[in-house]
C-alpha cells in the first residue's frame, strides 16, 4: 500500500513538471457536470465550467444562481425593446420607451434552449404603454423577453432586439425562427454567418417579434423556453 501511494505521488510530480496536468482552479470544475444542479450546492452563486451533455469536448462558462439555475454570461450587447409610436405611448412616469439589457440568460441544459422570460440578470429602463384591439388589450411594458421586441407602427420596420453570443461557445440553432404575432405582422431576424449575432426587426400594428412559436407569447409579455442553441467549438 505504501509503495503504491509513493508511486502515485511520483507520477503526479512528474506529470506536473512536464506540464501534463492542467485544468480550472479548484472548485471550478466538478467532473464534467452538465448543469448547476448536477454540479451541486458548492456552485451556488458562483461562476463555473460546465460541459454540454457531460461531453468533455464541449466546455462552456456558466453562472450558478443561489437556487442552482444555470445561466450563461454575455459579453456582447443584448437588448430587447418596444419603441413607442403608433398605438403605443410612453408608460406613466416613463421618459423613454422600454429597453431591457441582458447580462446573463437562463439556459435549459436539457432542451439546449434559453428561457427568454427569465429577467434575473437584466436591467430595464423606461416603459411603453399599449392599448390595442379596440381597448381589449391594455398593458404597460416595463421589460421585454430576450431576443424579442414589439412595434405598433404600421408599415415601418423597427429594430426591436439584438442578440450577441460572442464568447459563450454557443450559437443560434440552425432551425431557429422568429414569429410575428399581431395585425399586419412581420418579423425578421438578420443573422450573421456564425449565427452568434442577430438583429430582430418587427413591422405591424401591433406586432410582437418572438423566437417562441406563433401565439405562444402573443403579446410578447412572458417569453418562454424557446430560443434553441447549438454548441460552438
Amino acid at each position: 500500500m505504501r509503495s503504491s501511494r509513493a508511486f502515485l505521488m511520483l507520477v503526479l510530480m512528474i506529470a506536473g513538471a512536464c506540464g501534463a496536468v492542467s485544468g480550472p482552479p479548484a472548485g471550478d470544475d466538478a467532473s464534467l457536470a452538465s448543469s448547476c444542479v448536477e454540479f451541486g450546492a458548492a456552485s451556488a452563486d458562483k461562476n463555473v465550467r460546465l460541459y454540454l451533455d457531460g461531453d468533455a469536448t464541449k466546455p462552456y462558462s456558466a453562472h450558478c444562481s443561489a437556487d442552482l439555475r444555470t445561466y450563461i454570461p454575455l459579453e456582447g450587447p443584448n437588448v430587447s425593446s418596444y419603441p413607442a409610436g403608433g398605438c403605443s405611448t410612453l408608460a406613466p412616469n416613463a421618459t423613454v420607451s422600454v429597453m431591457t439589457t441582458w447580462q446573463m440568460i437562463r439556459f435549459d441544459t436539457v432542451m439546449h434552449a434559453i428561457d427568454t422570460g427569465d429577467h434575473t440578470f437584466t436591467t430595464s429602463t423606461g416603459g411603453t404603454h399599449e392599448s390595442s384591439g379596440n381597448g381589449s388589450f391594455v398593458h404597460d411594458f416595463l421589460n421585454i423577453p430576450f431576443g424579442s421586441g414589439r412595434s405598433c407602427i404600421s408599415g415601418t420596420a423597427q429594430t426591436v432586439a439584438t442578440i450577441d453570443l460572442t464568447g459563450t461557445h454557443f450559437a443560434l440553432g440552425p432551425s431557429q425562427t422568429w414569429a410575428a404575432d399581431g395585425f399586419s405582422a412581420k418579423a425578421e431576424a438578420a443573422i450573421n454567418p456564425q449565427r452568434t449575432k442577430a438583429t430582430i426587426t418587427a413591422t405591424g400594428f401591433p406586432v410582437g417579434a418572438s423566437p417562441c412559436a406563433p401565439n405562444d407569447d402573443y403579446y410578447t409579455v412572458n417569453g418562454g423556453t424557446c430560443l434553441k442553441l447549438e454548441y460552438l467549438p
